[in-house]
């Protein structure tokens, strides 16, 4: 305050008392000389020693600067003080100390002194201070609790690093085990603090790390690749192995995380953990998961093994009893008794092999193998082909059948229109079961919104059949869950229909929703987004190829099914040659010139040569009408993994037996008019 050209005195000091008063801190001045006289001393100076004059003032502090000092602080401040007076820097000094106020309460002061000559009173000190008590408890405080924040961290950890500079690889520890009793005792960390971090890192993995995982450790704990793992999380952790004085090994953890120094860069905390019980005890629970995972997958694959042999036990004999009583049925002399009890039988066949796909349809879904293709098709072709088999399904039950398709649904998607084609015919079948005779059954196909390329397509199934009441709608989904067994029997089902369809519907990503009154009917609602697919070129109608004439190579082990496939194809022009397994029909064949035979259906299991097989060896032959002649599957495998076999060996089409006979017409119409 007191600058060259201004001149200490009594004259001086009344002016400073004057203004002093009006400071808002304090202010006083003393004499450098003994005890330090206090010349000066403003009101803000007295109040924060709790007094109200200058007599109580100088009472408890005998009017010296070393008074006003907490005793046990006076030697340091005021060696402080000296040492900065003698350096004669113009600067002015900076100390904290204690007082003790005339109530006896002590409080922290910071004291801003500045040293001048005077001519009257020699050297003096000229001091603006203030109380800082209460900031330095703030201080104190919050300094004890990180203190014991990073104690307790700490103690989480047999060692600590903190690497303080990423650039040099400079570091230190923190903490570290000093029982001597691990290889993190004494001697290690007095090498390791000798040691840049890369010679650290090397150093501790080689003398503490197992040797199965020197390698792996050798390679993360690089600092390059900190530093990488650190800019994508803030933390990270990695386990291993560690050697121990006994020989024994422990599993321990290294907890890596990312921190700013006080100089703004990035630092690493890296803290050492024995988590031994802990990983063992994860290891024996991952252990325990593997083995049941490896059993359910051992019994998963049973189970799938299981259903495809008994699908396909089942399915051969059914195509033969299904196959001879569409050859019978197809007799115009039957009497109509007779015809009676082969369409019950037909109506029953059909019925158990329902059974059979809903049973394979639910295993598939359940296993997780149930897949959807993106393959293109026509919207149209597929709501066509529902409608015609629901068509027919209500005109054989005196049912009105109705189908409205809006406009903007027309055209190609991409999508598995065999799953799409199945939901559809399920909720339709079902709505047909359950509709009295003289009710109606609707389908309205509808696009609801178009955007970016995708279509979403809302199919509405109603009908006016008996309904469901509303407690029983939450349960419609859940695998054979049926309302009333009574009315089930009397409507035939298996109460797999609807969980399969939900299934299928969320698997496209689409959703279902029901409406249902007892006595009224039922409403579902399926939606679903499909991608747009540009239209192409059309094929030849199927309509317009004439399969009379047409000569086919059939591979059937099995002799009845052979004669119903000659007998059936034979009624519609078609000349059928049989070979008996897969090794007979490559060899007739190869045995005829090019071109002589217009298509394959070929069996999958057969003695000798499989289907698979065959087809194969015929594909790969070179031959210009081996790659060109249409091979149709025809087989009692009916999963998806089946169809993805077929289609990776050559095959053209995969028909599931039974086979129906428009199908299989359709089929060769549709391969041939490609040809």
């Amino acid at each position: 305050m007191l600058k060259e050209g201004f001149e200490l005195n009594e004259s001086t000091l009344a002016i400073l008392g004057e203004l002093g008063d009006y400071m808002p801190g304090g202010f006083f001045i003393y004499r450098d000389e003994g005890d330090g006289e206090v010349l000066y001393a403003n009101h803000a100076t007295l109040e924060t020693f709790g007094c109200q004059s200058v007599e109580e003032f100088k009472e408890i502090t005998g009017n010296t600067f070393k008074g006003m000092i907490y005793p046990e602080d006076y030697e340091v401040v005021h060696r402080a003080i000296a040492e900065h007076a003698r350096s004669a820097d113009g600067k002015t000094d900076h100390v904290e100390y204690r007082i003790v106020r005339k109530d006896g309460a002590v409080r922290w002061v910071d004291d801003y002194g500045y040293f001048t000559q005077t001519a009257a009173y020699g050297g003096v000190h000229n001091v603006f201070f203030s109380d800082i008590t209460e900031k330095r408890e703030a201080m104190e405080t919050d300094l004890a609790v990180r203190q014991a924040v990073i104690q307790a961290l700490s103690e989480a950890y047999h060692t600590v690093w903190i690497i303080n500079d990423l650039e040099k690889g400079t570091f230190s520890l923190y903490r570290g085990d000093t029982q001597g009793q691990t290889m993190h005792g004494a001697p290690i960390r007095d090498a390791l603090n000798q040691m840049r971090y890369p010679q650290a890192h090397e150093y501790y993995v080689r003398a503490t790390v197992a040797p199965v995982d020197q390698p792996r450790l050798m390679e993360e704990l690089k600092l390059e690749n900190l530093m990488q793992r650190l800019r994508e999380t803030p933390h990270f952790d990695c386990n291993y192995l560690r050697m121990m004085d006994d020989g024994s090994e422990r599993y321990f953890r290294i907890e890596f995380a990312k921190l700013t120094m006080p100089d703004g860069k990035m630092g690493v905390v890296c803290g050492f953990k024995n988590v031994d019980a802990e990983m063992r005890k994860a290891l024996e629970q991952s252990q325990a998961l593997s083995v049941a995972l490896a059993s359910a997958q051992q019994a998963n694959a049973a189970k799938t093994a299981f259903l495809s042999s008994m699908s396909h036990e089942i399915r051969t004999p059914m195509n033969a009893i299904i196959g001879l009583n569409s050859l019978a049925l197809a007799d115009s002399d039957l009497p109509p008794h007779t015809r009676g009890y082969l369409e019950q039988a037909r109506e029953s066949a059909r019925h158990l092999l329902d059974i059979i796909n809903d049973v394979l349809d639910m295993s598939r879904i359940e296993s997780g193998k149930m897949v959807v293709k993106t393959e293109r098709f026509s919207l149209d072709q597929t709501i066509g082909q529902v409608s015609a088999i629901i068509e027919g399904q209500c005109r054989d039950k005196g049912l009105n059948y109705e189908c409205h398709v809006g406009e903007g649904v027309s055209g190609y998607y991409l999508g598995d229109d065999t799953k799409i084609r199945q939901v559809m015919v399920n909720i339709l079948s079902n709505a047909v079961k359950f509709t009295p005779e003289g009710g109606s059954v609707t389908l309205d196909v509808e696009r609801t919104a178009r955007f970016d390329g995708r279509s979403t397509i809302r199919f509405t199934m109603s009908d006016t059949g008996i309904g469901m009441s509303e407690e029983f709608l939450p349960h419609l989904f859940e695998a054979f869950s049926q309302e009333d067994s009574s009315v089930t029997n009397a409507y035939g089902s298996t109460g797999l229909g609807m969980p399969i369809a939900k299934s299928i519907v969320e698997l496209m990503s689409g959703h279902i929703e029901v409406k249902s009154c007892k006595g009224k009917g039922t409403t579902f609602t399926v939606t679903i987004t499909l991608a747009d697919a540009a239209a192409t070129a059309e094929s030849p109608s199927r309509d317009d190829v004439d399969l009379s004439g047409r000569r086919i190579l059939l591979a059937e082990d099995m002799a009845i099914n052979a004669e119903i496939m000659v007998r059936m194809l034979g009624m519609h022009g078609i000349e059928v040659e049989v070979a008996g397994n897969g090794r007979m029909a490559t060899e007739r064949f190869f045995e005829r010139p090019e071109g002589y035979y217009d298509a394959i259906l070929m069996d999958m299991r057969m003695p000798e040569m499989s289907g698979l097989e065959a087809t194969r060896i015929i594909r790969g032959s070179g031959r210009l009408d081996a790659c060109e002649i249409p091979i149709v599957a025809l087989t009692a495998n009916a999963f998806d993994e089946d169809v993805q076999h077929s289609m990776q060996a050559g095959l053209d089409a995969h028909l599931s037996k039974p086979v129906e006979p428009e199908t299989l017409l359709q089929t060769l119409k549709g391969l041939l008019a490609r040809a």
